[in-house]
């Protein structure tokens, strides 16, 4: 092919009258996603969960489905579904594999950029792969069949006033049913609350320890050496029950600091 027919045959395929609704939505997500990952007061929010999910679990199969089968006679709708699912849940391990034999690693940031290249990438070979077919063979999201097709399976003609009311209470519980999943994600149940603070014990940490231990009190902790001053160690604790351990620490003379105390050291 020549040069020249190349390049025009490329600038017609991103022209912004040929570009597939489908790829824009997922271009769209992206960013959003991207905004919720990094911007402050969106990074902590519920749309974090809400925007990355899906860039974890459906786009990256999707996009390379789009790649790979272009033409909507290629796979039906169904399959391409499930074949997005599925191969996002075996492009992401696998990218996460890559990464971690690289200097950057397995984190938040080379994964986050390793996904967006991957989509990026696939979203624009979709885009040109879907230009060179006729436009009645490339692929589209029925968006219209479907909702018709749902609509027309779910109030058939004929059907009786109580089998209207059973088809929308169907419909309102398979809401609920997402929406209750989506709670869940989203605002996982809170653990276990931990307080920290300090300790001086004139009998050492492991006579501290057996004290803890005889009150059947769980305890983390990790014990440091501020300064050298006198005999003692400061030692910081971890308690799931922390007023009980006070009280037990207490009884077993053990002196207790405040914060202000052991800065003060």
């Amino acid at each position: 092919m020549p040069e020249n027919a190349l390049i025009h045959q490329i600038l017609d395929a991103f022209e912004p009258a040929h570009l597939a609704k489908d790829l824009i939505f997922i271009a769209i997500w992206m960013i959003a996603a991207i905004c919720c990952i990094y911007v402050p007061f969106l990074n902590h929010s519920f749309l974090r969960v809400i925007f990355a999910l899906p860039m974890i679990l459906f786009i990256p199969g999707y996009v390379l489905i789009a790649t790979l089968f272009p033409s909507k006679e290629d796979l039906d709708d169904i399959e391409r579904l499930a074949l997005s699912f599925g191969l996002s849940i075996a492009i992401v391990p696998l990218i996460g594999l890559i990464l971690n034999y690289t200097p950057w690693g397995v984190r938040l940031d080379p994964i986050v950029i390793s996904l967006v290249a991957f989509t990026t990438v696939m979203i624009l070979l979709a885009q040109y792969r879907r230009s060179l077919l006729p436009q009645e063979q490339r692929f589209e999201v029925p968006l219209k069949e479907m909702f018709n097709t749902i609509r027309a399976d779910l109030y058939r003609s004929g059907q009786s006033r109580n089998d209207k009311i059973f088809s929308t209470i169907l419909i309102l519980a398979i809401i609920a049913a997402v929406g209750t999943t989506i709670y869940v994600i989203v605002v996982p149940k809170e653990g276990e609350k931990f307080t920290e603070f300090y300790i001086l014990g004139p009998g050492g940490l492991a006579e501290i320890l057996a004290t803890l231990d005889k009150a059947q009190i769980n305890v983390e902790y990790m014990y440091a050496f501020v300064q050298h001053s006198g005999d003692n160690a400061v030692i910081i604790f971890r308690f799931d029950e922390v007023d009980k351990a006070i009280q037990v620490l207490l009884n077993a003379d053990v002196r207790i600091l405040t914060g202000e105390e052991v800065y003060a050291l």
